[in-house]
């Protein structure tokens, strides 16, 4: 018979399966390139593991800023969705996602701004 501390411990598998369509698919594409995921990876599978990896660690560091905010630990999927959809524009490192949109298309890599997008200029 087996010593039982001899059985190899098999670690949990969980399978994600998505398939995303038109806009979304474009969008997901264009994010692969810009972390250059298909470079990094061998196939498809690798691929989709490696976007699904940075997918859960952004998730959870999303739950985590959400319960720290409103001090619910576990939120439902309609009230973190929600308040997702309405971050949409706030400071990130003191510059807003707009900020950051407009500098990444900017041809120096700076952000366009006019004086009125600038708070701390008090216009």
């Amino acid at each position: 018979m087996r010593n039982i501390d001899m059985i190899p411990v098999k670690p949990p598998i969980r399978r994600v399966c998505a398939d995303f369509h038109g806009a979304d698919a474009v969008e997901l594409d264009i994010l692969e390139a810009r972390l250059g995921i298909s470079r990094a990876a061998r196939n498809k599978s690798e691929r989709d593991a490696v976007l699904m990896e940075l997918a859960v660690l952004s998730l959870k560091k999303q739950v985590e800023a959400y319960s720290q905010q409103t001090g619910d630990p576990y939120p439902s999927y309609d009230s973190l969705a929600s308040w997702l959809e309405s971050r949409h524009g706030t400071e990130i490192n003191g510059h807003t996602a707009d900020q950051a949109i407009k500098a990444l298309n900017s041809p120096d890599g700076r952000s366009q701004e006019t004086p009125h997008e600038h708070p701390e200029n008090g216009v």
